[in-house]
């Protein structure tokens, strides 16, 4: 069996149904223990308190949405790239004038 057979949408997905929803559940329960326990569990910081623990959230969240953003800057500039070298390489048609 080949890597390549998965490649297909279909196949790839019918093999995987089975498993997204557990994979689901697990991941929505880890970011329930993890924002309980890092809001609830973790000691006060001795300077600043409790505010501290916003970094908690903020970080990450900040963290996600600079991948994406930076995922979104590679795609676009790819994709113009590639418009543009699909303008460049494609045969050149003569217009017809009547």
């Amino acid at each position: 069996m080949s890597l390549w057979e998965y490649a297909n949408p279909k196949k790839f997905l019918d093999w995987t149904a089975p498993v997204v929803p557990w994979v689901a559940g697990l991941a929505a329960l880890c970011i329930v223990v993890g924002l309980i326990w890092g809001f609830f569990f973790t000691p006060d910081d001795f300077r600043q308190g409790s505010t501290v623990k916003i970094i908690y959230l903020h970080v990450p969240s900040a963290f996600l949405a600079i991948n994406a953003w930076f995922m979104m800057v590679v795609a676009s500039i790819s994709g113009w790239c590639g418009a543009t070298m699909y303008r460049r390489l494609r045969p050149r048609q003569q217009p017809r004038w009547g």
